[in-house]
């Protein structure tokens, strides 16, 4: 009984409908992965920031009471920042 299913299953994937419907799935696996390699390789475009400790771009990511504003990230001393100005909600 297996030798013959095996046997009809074979006879099944060498003819032509066999290999067309082996043909379907190869080509949707190997498109479906190239698109997850390239989501892989490329970079999110939501952080676009420089530094990766600016928490804002302007006033509409921080929440209601808060303000996007630079600030040092460092020691201040007067108006010179001995550090990196950020930009951060306050």
């Amino acid at each position: 009984m297996k030798t013959k299913l095996r046997g009809k299953i074979k006879q099944f994937l060498t003819s032509e409908e066999g290999r067309v419907g082996l043909k379907t799935p190869l080509v949707l696996g190997i498109a479906s992965g190239s698109v997850l390699l390239a989501q892989a390789l490329l970079p999110p475009s939501a952080h676009s920031y420089d530094s990766g400790k600016e928490e804002c771009d302007s006033d509409f990511d921080c929440n209601l009471w808060e303000s996007c504003e630079e600030v040092c990230e460092g020691t201040l001393q007067g108006t010179e920042c001995n550090g990196e100005w950020v930009d951060k909600c306050v």
